[in-house]
């Protein structure tokens, strides 16, 4: 797409410290697609951006629905997509196989409503790990902090009960929201604490501790996850979903769209699919009537 160069100074680039401000001479954006979303793509390029979701059976890979939006990540499209392609197949789905993106609290409980179980990592991809590694470096991590469940509180790695001290609530995708929890250390405790320098930055104010409602979905998830059994099930996904998008990147040199409007992007990844399912329909077909000759 033609790019423009524009010279402004908007308030959240003044809002930031002058450290970390982008030259405004620097600063590119497009005005050519005005219903995408402006954002960065993953090779880190500011641009409209659309984003799109297969839905793949695991046994004969064909895409069983796609979705299009102008949006720059997958947050919220798990439980519309469940939906649709429920009503195509006619049926109800038993799994689904996701990426760390799809499991939120939301999607869980989306899943659970559904009677439908959710295999997905929790917060696995690379970039999320680095980020905990540093911060756990920095700090002690929250995940060492117990919960207990009887008395509806923390208990941080020095054995100091953490106290409720209020919640909330936290906007999410499609005007839904989550309610958040604070629980914080008495700072007589983090005073005197032997753990204090590595974790809290200010002990006078003592250690804060926040917790979504329904974070007992996400580490009973982080232990499901973590069963071989399941691990083992989970690698079937690398081979379909993964597969259907190298397969429209290398295969069809689908990186971009050619056309401008949510309309005409969906329409695109309309013929796109259907030109993917009928070349799986034809091999499946060979595949059936020569199975000795089948390479699959």
């Amino acid at each position: 797409m033609r790019m423009q160069r524009l010279f402004v100074s908007t308030p959240r680039i003044l809002g930031r410290e002058s450290d970390t401000r982008k030259d405004p001479a620097k600063i590119v954006i497009s005005l050519s697609d005005p219903e995408a979303h402006l954002g960065r793509d993953k090779l880190k390029v500011y641009r409209p951006l659309y984003t799109v979701q297969y839905m793949i059976a695991p046994k004969s890979h064909l895409i069983m629905s796609y979705c299009c939006e102008a949006a720059a990540n997958d947050t919220g499209t798990l439980a519309p997509m469940i939906d649709k392609t429920q009503r195509i197949v006619g049926g109800k789905l038993r799994t689904v196989m996701a990426d760390a993106a799809y499991c939120t609290i939301l999607d869980l409980q989306d899943c659970q409503l559904r009677q439908i179980e959710l295999l997905a990592p929790v917060q696995s991809n690379s970039f999320t790990e680095s980020k905990t590694k540093k911060r756990v470096e920095r700090q002690i991590d929250r995940n060492q902090f117990a919960w207990d469940e009887t008395e509806r509180s923390y208990h941080c790695p020095a054995g100091h009960r953490l106290d409720y001290k209020g919640q909330e609530r936290k906007q999410r995708h499609g005007g839904r929201s989550i309610i958040q929890h604070r629980y914080r250390c008495s700072p007589s405790h983090c005073q005197g604490c032997e753990l204090a320098a590595r974790c809290v930055s200010n002990p006078s104010s003592g250690r804060t501790i926040k917790r979504l409602e329904g974070q007992e979905l996400i580490d009973g998830q982080r232990e499901t996850m973590n069963d071989e059994q399941v691990k083992e099930r989970y690698q079937l996904r690398g081979q379909t979903v993964e597969r259907g998008f190298a397969d429209a990147k290398g295969n069809r040199g689908f990186n971009r769209f050619h056309r401008r409007g949510l309309r005409r992007a969906r329409a695109e990844m309309g013929l796109l699919v259907l030109a993917q399912n009928i070349q799986i329909l034809d091999r499946l077909e060979r595949d059936d009537v020569k199975p000795e000759q089948s390479n699959t």
